[in-house]
């Protein structure tokens, strides 16, 4: 049996569109810098200033690109639709 309505069609009912996009707005921050201390880390690891096994290094960089990707998605999104 499908639900009647869809978890962001109860959001927008409940909030209208505008509290969405704001909730939506307010992870670009947060997103950023954890975006920079993951890069960061990543960087120094590669250095070796930090003495990480290379799997915790690449681990590091990995979530560095999910995050730039979801924070890239977000902006784009905000700014030119």
């Amino acid at each position: 049996m499908r639900p009647k309505f869809t978890i962001l069609q109860i959001k927008e009912r409940l909030c209208g569109e505008n509290d969405i996009l704001q909730m939506i707005s307010n992870f670009i921050k947060p997103l950023g810098i954890m975006t920079y201390i993951c890069v960061l880390l990543a960087v120094l690891t590669g250095l070796r200033l930090i003495k990480v096994p290379l799997k915790i290094h690449r681990l590091l960089a990995l979530i560095a690109v999910i995050f730039a990707t979801i924070h890239a998605l977000i902006v784009i999104y905000l700014t030119y639709f």
